[in-house]
């Protein structure tokens, strides 16, 4: 609701007459204090809490700007949905954004129309710190009408603007129909006398402190799910410690507030809130202090504290969080991923604890801090209690290479490794590997006696390990290859300091 009051002091100044963690969890995050301006940045929500930078959020030609409100599409998991939190005046409607989720490109999909008035002293405003997406293609945002009265005092001479009777209005935005902007817009009921009392309680703050506008409390993000088969929206009020819920968002949405017997351990602005597994939200703590970035587990009946405490490690930020429905565990547990540069290659290993319903995993890479990524390789993935892989990169760019892993899963979901990046410089190779196609055998051969603890490793087109021996003060080893399948492996040396990769044929 901070926007009503920036809306309304901007009025005031013109003349008298006139807010385990699933796999498919993301953030948009502006760092600092919210007057630093700075650009929004995608991460994804690890399942430790803490938050992984995807990249900047831009537009095609590299403007970049300020975003709330994440939702997603439903029918279409590469997409995100937010507003812009930064508007040209207090009355200004906010955007809706597409954002990509791998590249973090954003397409203005327009403005949002406000919730209707009835009278020529309404002033209605679209909340752009309140948005979710629902589970049938649909996104939810919220808006309010106030009436807005002038208060003129002659001794001493003032005037001020008094506002009164609430609506709050839920907006349904239906994301892939011809017109994604303008939302249906249904008026809730507010009768609830704990619900009436928040809202009450912050329009009497706005009236008493029109020239402050950075008043505190109220719902700042909500959540969707459903609760007993009715679709319902769900925030936790960090100020107040108290649940909000809007249940029965697409046909006549009414708002209730309980007080949880169980709250949460601080009193605070929770701006970023996100859906967890079996009946759970999760609640950001954007407020500063030591507690900023810590994660709360609730329940989303009850809105009590489960006890659980994560640290995104993000800080002070202005942004949002959201979960992709349906929400789930990660797929694999990545327990390594690390990139080395070789003599004339990059290679990339990683290893998994576990790995549910994995398909396989798609090597990307991109030359442009991250703008861009572009698959290079993939490796199938076949090892439900978990196995260590491997990749070479035989073409890569002099210069900075990032990479990273899509683990894809037999239902078509996708989720994303950490990004890792190598400075790879090109040198002349050192090591031979001979004859090469091979058929029954290969010999190794190094400049020189090989140090303690040098190594040669062997990897199938699969990334799986077929040999390994240790090559301790020797110059030229040989392998026999007579029971392996013809095909290509990559041939890995690590000797005096250095590691060399070179890619050995074998014919059948």
């Amino acid at each position: 609701m901070k926007n009503l009051l920036l809306i309304l002091g901007w009025l005031a100044t013109m003349s008298p007459v006139l807010a385990q963690v699933p796999a498919s969890s993301f953030a948009v995050t502006s760092s600092g204090p919210a007057a630093q301006n700075n650009p929004s940045q995608l991460q994804r929500i690890l399942p430790d809490g803490t938050f992984q930078r995807i990249g900047p959020v831009a537009a095609t030609d590299g403007s970049e700007t300020i975003f709330d409100a994440l939702g997603f599409n439903s029918t279409d998991p590469t997409k995100l949905f937010a507003l812009n939190a930064r508007l040209a005046t207090p009355l200004s409607a906010p955007n809706l954004y597409q954002i990509d989720l791998e590249s973090g490109l954003t397409v203005n999909a327009g403005s949002i129309e406000s919730p209707p008035t009835s009278g020529f002293t309404d002033i209605s405003t679209t909340l752009n710190f309140l948005g979710t997406g629902g589970d049938n293609g649909n996104y939810f945002l919220a808006g309010l009408v106030v009436t807005a009265s002038p208060v003129i005092t002659i001794f001493p001479p003032s005037f001020r603007i008094r506002v009164s009777n609430p609506r709050l209005y839920v907006g349904e935005l239906r994301l892939n129909s011809a017109d994604p902007t303008t939302p249906i817009w249904r008026r809730a009921d507010i009768s609830d006398p704990a619900t009436a009392a928040i809202i009450n309680n912050y329009l009497a703050a706005i009236n008493a402190n029109l020239t402050n506008p950075d008043l505190s409390g109220g719902p700042r993000d909500w959540v969707f799910l459903r609760e007993n088969g009715s679709p319902t929206l769900k925030s936790y009020l960090g100020v107040e410690g108290q649940l909000l819920t809007v249940s029965n968002v697409t046909t006549s949405p009414v708002a209730r507030v309980i007080t949880p017997s169980v709250p949460l351990p601080v009193r605070a602005e929770l701006g970023a809130m996100f859906g967890g597994l079996d009946n759970t939200l999760y609640a950001v703590n954007t407020d500063g202090g030591p507690d900023a970035g810590q994660i709360y587990q609730i329940d989303a009946t009850t809105g009590n504290y489960l006890n659980v405490t994560l640290n995104s490690g993000t800080g002070l930020f202005r942004g949002d969080a959201t979960t992709v429905l349906p929400a789930r565990p990660l797929p694999v547990t990545l327990t390594r991923f690390e990139a080395r540069a070789e003599r004339a290659s990059v290679s990339l290993h990683w290893a998994t604890a576990t790995e549910i319903g994995t398909d396989n995993f798609r090597v990307e890479r991109s030359i442009d801090n991250g703008q861009t990524w572009a698959a290079i390789g993939s490796v199938r993935a076949n090892a439900p209690q978990g196995r260590t892989y491997s990749f070479v990169d035989e073409a890569p760019q002099t210069g900075p290479n990032y990479y990273r892993l899509a683990i894809l899963d037999f239902d078509g979901s996708i989720a994303f490794s950490p990004i890792k990046s190598v400075d790879f410089q090109p040198a002349q190779q050192v090591v031979s590997v001979y004859p090469n196609p091979a058929q029954t055998y290969f010999a190794v051969e190094l400049p020189q006696l090989a140090a303690p603890g040098s190594t040669l490793q062997v990897h199938n087109s699969l990334g799986q390990q077929v040999w390994t021996q240790r090559l301790e003060g020797q110059r030229t080893v040989r392998v026999t290859t007579q029971a392996w399948t013809p095909g290509v492996y990559h041939v890995r040396v690590s000797t005096n300091g250095r590691t060399e990769t070179q890619k050995l044929v074998i014919q059948p």
